[in-house]
């Protein structure tokens, strides 16, 4: 999975870190940074997360001379594509997430024999993905998007997609024009509304890049497997605990008994890469029809992939037990029936969980009592890297937690 990291290192960054190491058997991390000052030794990280140094403005060196390279510019054109892309990424780093789609291309000299390679956040708390990630993904489909529940939209998410490491799929950015025929023409327009102190236009990875892979007949998985935290104010809570995440009501207790039934429940649970599937089909692929209309507005309507008559063909209390397969430019959807990811409780594990929207009320609540959103969420330690104790997460912020659901370490506020 390929992370760019511009600017500082966010205070949430060493929970990524720790929660990325129960995947070290099936999945590597590489978080590539320019100069960033890390708070730990890398004798401290888990085997499968590596930090990477660029150098100061190496990634926007790296994705513009790749991105050159691949579209055949001359070397003035390509200078200056590296000129606009280090004045981007310096003024607005959210922007480099606009490129994930090319990252196969960008990256490749990382790549090896690597069997697939693919994007993801580092606002999120991973979960047991040798549980999640299952071998007939990886083998039948060539991209593999993870959702959260929001099926009648058919787009390639950009928390997390994994590719085929192939040159046919590690091409496809080049049909979508902003990134290839009107590459140019778009940094123009960024840079001139960035000196204009004008907001820059963003094409979300999700858009253009869905609509290309299917029209290239690539075989694609939208699979609910992750959680997300959208509703601000929440009752929603999240705990991670021995490897594993899982998403609760706000009014579960945590107390000794459920510590200890999840530490044993995920210690009991099957790699699935080399077992049945975890979530197992029922019945035949159904057809689903689209319309550019009813999901993603913030994606330009003639790159909108919705479903059509979305409650008929995918009925809110059915989308967290479907998943949503494309084959041949069609789309279709096949019931599922997991093995168990719910607990009488309620709580639900997922691959997962991504903190998105909560991290910004850390962010104004830090600067409603002049704090720093660090102030939100507690220390950490590096030395505690390769074996987390348990930690739940809230709108409030996060805090550890010991084996019996008592408080170790609160944010300080």
């Amino acid at each position: 999975m390929l992370i760019p990291l511009l600017g500082p290192a966010p205070a949430y960054l060493p929970y990524f870190v720790a929660s990325a190491a129960r995947a070290s058997p099936l999945i590597d991390f590489l978080v590539f940074h320019e100069h960033l000052r890390l708070p730990w030794e890398q004798k401290q990280l888990p085997s499968n997360v590596k930090f990477v140094d660029l150098g100061g403005g190496g990634l926007a060196e790296l994705v513009g001379l790749k991105l050159g390279e691949r579209l055949g510019l001359p070397l003035r054109n390509a200078t200056t594509l590296l000129r606009s892309l280090r004045l981007l990424f310096e003024r607005s780093p959210r922007l480099i997430a606009e490129y994930k789609p090319t990252f196969g291309a960008v990256f490749e000299d990382f790549l090896g024999d690597y069997s697939h390679w693919g994007y993801a956040d580092l606002d999120m708390v991973l979960g047991n993905l040798l549980l999640f990630v299952e071998r007939a993904e990886l083998e039948a489909e060539d991209i593999v998007t993870y959702a959260f529940g929001d099926m009648d939209a058919l787009y390639l998410r950009g928390q997390w997609t994994m590719h085929r490491n192939r040159p046919a799929v590690n091409a496809l950015w080049q049909k979508c024009a902003h990134l290839s025929t009107e590459l140019e023409r778009e940094l123009q327009a960024k840079v001139g509304a960035l000196r204009s102190s004008q907001p820059t236009r963003f094409l979300s990875a999700e858009g253009c890049y869905s609509v290309e892979a299917v029209k290239a007949n690539l075989r694609l998985k939208i699979a609910n497997k992750q959680a997300v935290g959208l509703d601000v104010p929440s009752t929603q809570q999240v705990l991670f605990v021995s490897g594993a995440t899982w998403a609760c009501s706000g009014d579960v207790m945590i107390d000794e008994t459920l510590m200890r039934e999840l530490a044993e429940r995920t210690q009991r649970e099957p790699c699935r890469t080399t077992l049945p599937p975890l979530q197992r089909p029922v019945g035949e692929l159904a057809p689903l029809r689209w319309q550019p209309e009813g999901c993603g507005k913030w994606i330009p309507q003639e790159f909108r992939l919705c479903v059509a008559d979305a409650s008929a063909a995918l009925p809110p209390d059915k989308r967290h037990n479907v998943a949503v397969y494309a084959r041949d430019g069609s789309f279709y959807s096949q019931g599922l029936e997991d093995a168990g990811l719910e607990l009488a409780n309620g709580c639900r594990q997922a691959a997962f969980f991504h903190f998105q929207e909560w991290k910004k009320v850390w962010a104004k609540e830090a600067t409603d009592s002049l704090g720093s959103v660090g102030s939100r969420i507690a220390q950490l330690k590096p030395e505690l890297l390769l074996s987390a104790p348990p930690f739940r997460v809230t709108t409030a912020g996060i805090r550890l937690l010991s084996p019996t659901g008592a408080v170790l370490e609160r944010p300080t506020v």
